[in-house]
Formats: structure tokens, C-alpha cells, sequence
């Protein structure tokens, strides 16, 4: 890698650092209705997620089933 480049690079990892390490106080007001939405949408968020993982599941089974050729047992 380029040294300049280098250099670039801990530069602005140094400059998020201290940005990151910095503490101000926030004169800020979270509404009660700010952690019913943000619930909301955590919980959404999961049941989309099961809901796509299901669908996903049902087709990769489908593709295996169709791909796979079961040998039956021979009546003697």
C-alpha cells in the first residue's frame, strides 16, 4: 500500500476516534412514542425476517427434492 495513503488512512481513523471517545452532553427529549415505534419496528423487522427464512427454506427444499432421484427398494 502506498505509505501516503497509509498515513491518510490512520489519520482518519484517529480523527473517528476521537469523535467516538469525545462525550458531550445532549440536551435532547426521546418521546415515549419514539420506543413503542422503534419496538415496532425491531419486532417487524423479525417477523420478516422468519417469514423470508421460511419462503427461502420451502424453495431450497423444493430445488433438492426435484434434484435429488430416490431409489426405491425392489419387492422380491
Amino acid at each position: 500500500m502506498n505509505p501516503r495513503r497509509q498515513d491518510w488512512i490512520w489519520s482518519l481513523v484517529a480523527v473517528l476516534m476521537l469523535f467516538l471517545l469525545s462525550e458531550r452532553p445532549a440536551q435532547a427529549y426521546v418521546d415515549p412514542g419514539t420506543a413503542s415505534y422503534v419496538f415496532q419496528l425491531l419486532v417487524g423487522g423479525f417477523f420478516a425476517a422468519v417469514y423470508l427464512t421460511r419462503g427461502y427454506w420451502k424453495r431450497l427444499k423444493d430445488f433438492v427434492r426435484t434434484r435429488v432421484v430416490r431409489v426405491k427398494p425392489v419387492d422380491e
